[in-house]
């Protein structure tokens, strides 16, 4: 059975871990960022970034913080 964690009503499977990660790391190189850039932008660690961005699903549950680090790759022409 894969591992499912509950959040409320949405429930995170691994494949969606993975899909985050995926968006992040994508949204981070589109942006020009490193992972530490990124990090220091959105003001979390870089364990969290590395975390995210390896699919782990435990940190998926973090969503707002998750949310700050998507922000944190907006440039000033928009995205």
């Amino acid at each position: 059975m894969p591992y499912r964690h509950s959040f409320g009503p949405i429930e995170i499977t691994r494949s969606v871990a993975a899909s985050v990660g995926d968006a992040l790391c994508r949204r981070r190189n589109m942006a020009g960022l490193t992972q530490e850039e990124l990090a220091t932008r959105a003001s979390v660690s870089l364990r969290f970034i590395k975390r995210v961005e390896s699919g782990d699903p435990n940190q998926t549950d973090k969503l707002v913080t998750l949310l700050r680090c998507l922000a944190a790759c907006q440039t000033d022409g928009g995205a």
